[in-house]
């Protein structure tokens, strides 16, 4: 009796995405007046650029720039954006953009992502122009070692405490842990909107999620062993019907995208044939484990 040993594969799959068109329930503001319809819920660097809104579900789209109407957002998302004027990534000239609220109050949040895939952050207080928040990270070198090391610079800092030296509640301990991240940046300006009873609006990004899904799998595989070894002369079939399994893991981050999705599996599948080969030798193809993602 011989067998036939095949080595465990790892085998990694890529599936492309393709946008569609996924109009909700929203609005238009247009030239003061609020126009009710639906509006093409899209990523973020598409929605910071063009607005696409139908007045009915079977009516016609229509696709506005920042320069045609002031704002536009989702009723059930609770999602809004605004039309501003913001400086580009170069800071060499302003350009017209939807800018995605995160709080509205007396003080506002507003943030974007830009062509890099970067989302910039903006603070307005009392409906002033908008201020960047702004972080930087660079590296350094010792002097006398020469090893290098990462040093982040949080002007943004700064900024905030200028703009909250007015809440006393909020303390130097308070501003020094804020982040420059979506759910930070609402905790820390929610907390100064509440200090001075100021009506808001606060825009809650869904939090990541982690989702595990069991699959069951049948395999009914055939085999054909070619080259110069032996085993070629054989003819081989299948025991049967192969009964596998797999956990699926399923990754979502709205923040990074609310598009997509992360699907990580672990696959059991087992391929079992039997032949002959100049006699009596049995070759068996023991389970094959496959990772998918």
């Amino acid at each position: 009796m011989k067998y036939l040993y095949l080595p465990l594969f790892l085998c990694l799959f890529l599936t492309p995405s393709f946008a569609q068109q996924d109009f909700r329930l929203g609005y238009i503001v247009r030239g003061g007046d609020t126009l009710q319809g639906y509006v093409d819920y899209r990523g973020a660097i598409r929605n910071s650029k063009i607005a696409t809104f139908k007045a009915s579900d079977n009516g016609v789209a229509h696709t506005y720039s920042p320069d045609e109407i002031v704002a536009y957002g989702f009723k059930n998302e609770k999602k809004v954006y605004e039309s501003w004027q913001v400086p580009t990534p170069d800071r060499k000239r302003y350009e017209h953009l939807f800018l995605h609220v995160l709080v509205k109050g007396k003080v506002s949040i507003y943030t974007y992502r830009d062509d890099n895939d970067s989302d910039r952050f903006f603070l307005s207080k009392d409906g002033a122009d908008l201020v960047e928040l702004v972080e930087q990270v660079y590296t350094r070198a010792d002097p006398k070692t020469g090893k290098r090391y990462r040093v982040v610079d949080r002007p943004f800092i700064g900024v905030i405490a200028s703009a909250f030296l007015d809440c006393s509640s909020l303390t130097e301990n308070h501003l020094e842990n804020v982040m420059l991240r979506h759910s930070s940046l609402i905790k820390v300006a929610t907390a100064y909107n509440e200090c001075f009873d100021s009506s808001q609006f606060t825009h809650e990004p869904k939090k990541a999620t982690v989702t595990l899904m069991p699959i069951v799998a049948f395999t009914l595989p055939s085999l054909h062993v070619s080259g110069s070894h032996y085993y070629a002369r054989g003819d081989y079939r299948s025991t049967g019907l192969g009964l596998g399994g797999a956990i699926a893991m399923q990754v979502a981050n709205p923040s990074m995208s609310e598009k997509l999705s992360l699907i990580v599996e672990l696959l059991y599948a087992p391929y079992r044939f039997e032949g002959t080969v100049e006699g009596t030798y049995k070759v068996v193809l023991f389970p094959m484990i496959c990772f998918l993602i």
